[in-house]
């Protein structure tokens, strides 16, 4: 099989990226928000999106949905508390197709004064950071305020400087290639992260997906950065 198919045999029934090829069951991943954006992002990258992706991730990820749109389950008819991770894939996987996903998560958070919370509860994850919010704001094509812009940068920079663990780099990963090209001034902070990967530990992000997934996973053997 090639990258797409490899990729693609990890839908659950759902429509989402579970944790092992060709599942049978629900809720066969703890993060598929995630995992399901970074795969069609990959496949963007790669050049093996089609139009029937954009069909299957529209409807796997309104069945995500937790009342209204911008606000998500993990997955289908499972609430937990929504997590940053959650939302940054659905952003990023819905930019990757084409989708307006974005929209509505940026018009969710305006909405709820800052807070993401598929609970009703107010706790740390749920009240979106400056940084996301500056992230949200760039996916959906308008212009963040200054100081939320520049605490991405800073994100991004602190990431390239110390940032050791591949769970972390992956999440930034998505982010970068979600807005890059979509404001200098983060593109600048690209630039150095994108170097600094390239001089550190992983070398590449092939090596932060095989440390994250292992080396058979198709994100790390596919993986075109």
């Amino acid at each position: 099989m090639g990258a797409r198919e490899d990729i693609l045999s990890y839908l659950d029934q759902d429509g989402l990226i579970g944790e092992l090829p060709h599942p049978t069951t629900k809720w066969t991943g703890g993060n598929e928000l995630l995992d399901t954006g970074t795969a069609y992002l990959i496949l963007k990258l790669l050049n093996q999106t089609t139009r029937a992706d954009f069909s299957s991730y529209s409807k796997a990820v309104k069945g995500c949905e937790a009342g209204e749109p911008g606000i998500y389950n993990k997955e289908p008819g499972r609430p937990d508390q929504i997590t940053h991770d959650d939302i940054i894939g659905v952003v990023t996987g819905s930019v990757a197709l084409g989708a307006t996903f974005q929209n509505d998560v940026l018009w969710y958070i305006k909405k709820n004064n800052w807070l993401d919370s598929n609970t009703g509860q107010d706790y740390w994850d749920a009240t979106v950071k400056p940084w996301y919010l500056a992230f949200y704001t760039l996916a959906a094509g308008e212009t963040p305020d200054v100081f939320s812009l520049l605490t991405l940068k800073a994100a991004i920079l602190l990431d390239a400087f110390v940032g050791t663990d591949a769970g972390n780099k992956k999440l930034m990963w998505c982010i970068i290639k979600t807005i890059q090209r979509k404001s200098w001034i983060i593109d600048s902070a690209i630039k150095v992260w994108e170097s600094r990967l390239k001089s550190g530990a992983y070398g590449s992000m092939k090596r932060v997906m095989t440390a994250y997934y292992g080396e058979k996973h198709p994100f790390a053997i596919y993986c075109p950065e």
